[in-house]
């Protein structure tokens, strides 16, 4: 059978017939793989695209904590030299003695706690006491907060002298003078050298609740 003695409606079924096993093989073997190909680098594409996002997201972030880690440099380098004061010989509590005469305040207790160790600083309680004139304790108080050490007063309390002596008292005797407790918690980085010298500092006002008071003259044996 030749091409000349098909019909016409065989021969358009031979043509649409070897149309269709070209269109087959054209898919199978190369449209097909280019396809698959095409489906894995859009995969991989989209994979590169989101670790790309992820990595400019990371870069901006580090970026804003590189920022913000400089600024807070800045803001802390005139704070770090109030950090370095030396506090083991006693200074600062001389200060505050000083200060405490200066005013006319007497000093009634000073009784320090455990040294706190923090990852990034160091901090001595000191439980204060004092009595005065209203405005006398009041300003001395505010010298207090302002040491030339990095401090903090936290818990503080004032009442009327005549009240914190007798409870049961009436407000009307109360004649202007005043009893104040607080704490004042003085920090240092977190050094061993400074860590020994607030251990110091803490032992320095042991042995009596008041180290402004004179000690007594009782000899602490009979006949001595």
């Amino acid at each position: 059978m030749t091409w000349d003695r098909l019909s016409q409606r065989e021969k358009l079924l031979l043509a649409l017939l070897g149309a269709i096993i070209v269109l087959y093989f054209f898919g199978t073997f190369l449209l097909g793989p280019q396809l698959t190909a095409f489906r894995e680098v859009r995969a991989e594409l989209r994979i590169a695209t989101a670790r790309l996002e992820k990595g400019r997201n990371i870069a901006a972030s580090f970026s804003r904590e590189k920022e913000a880690l400089q600024a807070a440099a800045e803001r802390l380098a005139p704070l770090s030299p109030r950090f370095d004061i030396d506090l083991g010989d006693g200074a600062v509590l001389a200060d505050i003695g000083l200060e405490a005469a200066r005013q006319g305040v007497a000093v009634t207790l000073v009784r320090p706690g455990a040294v706190v160790q923090k990852e990034h600083y160091l901090a001595l309680p000191l439980e204060f006491a004092v009595q005065g004139d209203y405005r006398r304790v009041l300003n001395f108080i505010r010298k207090v907060e302002n040491l030339a050490s990095l401090s903090e007063l936290r818990q503080i309390e004032i009442k009327a002298l005549v009240l914190s002596e007798n409870p049961g008292a009436s407000p009307a005797a109360a004649d202007g003078r005043v009893r104040a407790a607080f704490t004042l918690v003085l920090y240092a980085a977190p050094t061993p050298e400074n860590k020994l010298r607030l251990e110091a500092l803490s032992k320095w006002v042991l042995g009596r609740d008041n180290p402004y008071q004179a000690a007594g003259t009782r000899a602490p044996y009979p006949g001595i």
